[in-house]
């Protein structure tokens, strides 16, 4: 059939998982492999808390896909839009599609503030951050503030809802109004 193609193992998502799996497999002589991802840039984001935080730079974690895709692993520069787990295909946004013999699905972490009411205002404002979306990671938040003191603050992380609560640590600075202290909880991992 034109217009598709076959792989012994198919990875959907060119991010760090995706990548470091693709890499690993043929290291471990998965020849015939392929990565199914649609960005031009591929965005390192274990270095976003460190971006966040002032020790490290954007452009240190930001590499083409085409340099951090392995030798000998195919990247298919598009996205994935449906899956036939019964005919062992994907469907990419082109209209192409994959067959496959083994399927691996890790396509990122998909954000959507507006589920918690008032957050996409509240990480989008100029006192917000998140080491989770790379232009919010990028901008100077209320922990890397040059008008105050160093402190210890860490990125908020979500904790998804069927996993146990990770332990917490309090991550304080003074609010912007008032002079009163401001007390978040933040995850320690």
């Amino acid at each position: 059939m034109p217009g598709q193609e076959h792989h012994d193992v198919l990875v959907i998502g060119g991010g760090n998982a995706g990548i470091s799996l693709a890499a690993r497999l043929h290291r471990y002589g998965v020849t015939d492999l392929a990565v199914v991802e649609p960005k031009d840039h591929h965005l390192y984001q274990p270095l976003f808390s460190h971006i966040a935080g002032g020790r490290a730079t954007a452009s240190e974690a930001i590499r083409p896909q085409a340099a951090v895709t392995p030798r000998g692993v195919k990247w298919i520069h598009d996205g994935a839009t449906g899956i036939d787990a019964a005919a062992n295909t994907v469907t990419l946004a082109s209209g192409d599609t994959v067959t496959y013999g083994q399927l691996v699905v890790c396509p990122g972490l998909q954000l959507d503030w507006d589920k918690v009411p008032g957050l996409a205002d509240a990480v989008h404002s100029p006192h917000g951050a998140s080491h989770y979306e790379f232009e919010l990671a990028r901008r100077p938040g209320p922990c890397s503030a040059p008008s105050r003191p160093a402190r210890r603050c860490s990125p908020c992380r979500p904790v998804p809802s069927n996993a146990e609560a990770p332990p917490k640590s309090p991550c304080t600075w003074p609010a912007t109004t008032g002079g009163s202290r401001v007390s978040s909880m933040t995850s320690a991992w």
